[in-house]
């Protein structure tokens, strides 16, 4: 039997020995074989050309051991401290589940179709940490980052009412949907466009002016709403859904209860234009759609053309007197010659604020004993009066005696 090398850092194979590689090993005597020379590893090794143990890092060694020494404590202990750590953070700001506002969208809509009361706003039920979830419940932050939509792909044909479910669209970050339902109840309409003539309606206009139109004898509009500078009557175009669309009526109204037309002319710029269905107003920026109803042109100008009536109202005729009669007389009466009131007509703006009418010629009855005569004409200020011209007569009477008495002579003594 030939040399058998001994195992690395064993005593003959199968025991530790002190050094662990740190020293050479020298060859044991084996049963039935005698004992190798001293030098017999060595040239071994240097034939079979094995290199020498690298010394083992103490250091490490030791950080290894430490490392894996009672492992399954130290792992409960991380998992223990992992826990304790996560629940005093969730006791400050723990998770809950909220109702909040969101928006919602309504997606893939043809544009052929317009959405009927549509439902722009709802709540919806989301979870999260406290820090992200409370906040989106204050309406000042709406809106808040949370929307839903309604996918409308492959709706073309009106609907009465029918109810979708929307889902989320979009969530502020740490914010999830907990999957209850949203019903979203809404109809669906076809939109289309038409244009309406636009009419001109004059409530409030003052006594004795009347407004003239459409249009004169020649066809000509004389009163009517223009769209920019075109002095001419225009149309207005809505785009809305079709019911919306019959019946309707579009016009604008001018002058106020306390401010009335008056005047040949008026000219109002920027007036809205107003509509009705069936005899009822109807806001068509606040119908309930989406989109929302279009109208081409929402102002226009309006340009009015009245004319004054002639009015006819009576008016009391009065005297101008100068002077006094004289001492111990007095007016007793004046009369006025045909009548003491005179009918009066003409524009509404000249007559309807006449109320009585004073003679233009001062009468004197400066120390008169008798009745004073004076024949004037009834002035008219772009108004004619019947009758045209007057008779007055002012009657003074003698109330007492301004005689001094004649003092009689006292008797004589004798």
């Amino acid at each position: 039997m030939g040399l058998r090398r001994a195992d690395r850092g064993r005593v003959r194979g199968d025991r530790q020995d002190l050094g662990g590689g740190e020293r050479r090993h020298h060859p044991q005597p084996g049963r039935r074989r005698p004992a190798a020379a001293a030098d017999g590893l060595d040239r071994a090794r240097e034939a079979h050309q094995w290199p020498d143990p690298a010394p083992r890092p103490t250091t490490l060694v030791q950080q290894v051991n430490w490392l894996i020494a009672n492992w399954r404590l130290k792992l409960l202990a991380l998992a223990l401290a992992i826990g304790l750590l996560a629940a005093v953070a969730f006791s400050e700001n723990p998770v809950s589940v909220t109702s909040v506002p969101a928006v919602v969208d309504y997606d893939n809509k043809d544009p052929s179709i317009v959405v009927l009361n549509p439902v722009l706003k709802t709540n919806v039920n989301v979870f999260g940490v406290s820090s992200a979830v409370d906040p989106l419940k204050a309406s000042a932050n709406f809106p808040n980052g949370v929307r839903f939509h309604v996918d409308l792909k492959g709706v073309t044909q009106p609907i009465a009412q029918h109810t979708y479910f929307a889902t989320p669209k979009t969530l502020p970050p740490g914010v999830s949907w907990n999957g209850d339902a949203v019903p979203i109840t809404i109809g669906i309409d076809v939109a289309d466009t038409k244009a309406y003539p636009i009419e001109v309606r004059t409530p409030w206009v003052s006594p004795g002016f009347k407004v003239l139109g459409p249009n004169d004898a020649q066809g000509k509009p004389i009163t009517y709403a223009e769209c920019g500078n075109s002095a001419e009557a225009c149309q207005v175009k809505v785009t809305a859904p079709r019911s919306l669309l019959q019946n309707l009526k579009a016009f604008v109204q001018i002058g106020a209860q306390d401010h009335p037309l008056s005047g040949t002319n008026v000219d109002s710029p920027t007036q809205p234009v107003k509509f009705e269905q069936n005899g009822h107003p109807v806001d068509l920026s606040n119908f309930k759609s989406f989109p929302v109803p279009a109208v081409d042109p929402s102002i226009v100008n309006v340009h009015v053309t009245l004319q004054q009536e002639q009015v006819t109202r009576q008016a009391a005729i009065k005297a101008n007197l100068t002077g006094r009669p004289a001492c111990g007389y007095q007016i007793s009466s004046i009369s006025f010659t045909p009548s003491a009131v005179a009918t009066i007509s003409g524009p509404a703006d000249k007559v309807s604020t006449v109320d009585n009418i004073t003679l233009g010629q001062a009468i004197d009855v400066s120390n008169a004993t008798g009745a004073v005569r004076s024949q004037q004409p009834v002035p008219t200020d772009g108004f004619s009066a019947d009758p045209a011209q007057v008779t007055v007569v002012v009657s003074i009477q003698k109330q007492i005696d301004c005689t001094a008495p004649t003092p009689t002579p006292s008797p004589s003594h004798s």
